[in-house]
């Protein structure tokens, strides 16, 4: 899981580029909000033993996290943030003003 530092009643969604990297296994990642259950797509697809990068937007949950899954083998996982969705009526900063990303495995 992975903790977002913006507030979530402002951000609808966090752009990312997501790259997998030291894959043992032919699989796939779904990215999804905090506590939803996974949905049916994913969002990266691999063969053992490449790295491979894809953009994706992905919902941030009600309490401000992001969940990544990935269905076989292992893998290092590198998530770059590379922009925001706002909600309508609200702004929000385009760097946090406090806090950081935290990754919870």
């Amino acid at each position: 899981m992975l903790d977002s530092p913006y507030d979530s009643t402002k951000v609808l969604a966090i752009v990312l580029s997501v790259t997998v990297n030291d894959t043992t296994a032919a699989s796939y990642l779904t990215a999804r909000p905090g506590m939803p259950s996974r949905p049916r797509a994913s969002d990266l697809y691999w063969v053992p033993e490449l790295t491979v990068p894809n953009l994706a937007v992905v919902g941030l949950g009600s309490n401000g996290s992001l969940n990544f899954k990935n269905a076989v083998g292992s893998t290092s996982l590198v998530p770059d943030e590379v922009g925001i969705y706002v909600r309508s009526g609200t702004t929000a900063p385009a760097v946090p003003a406090t806090g950081s990303w935290t990754t919870q495995w």
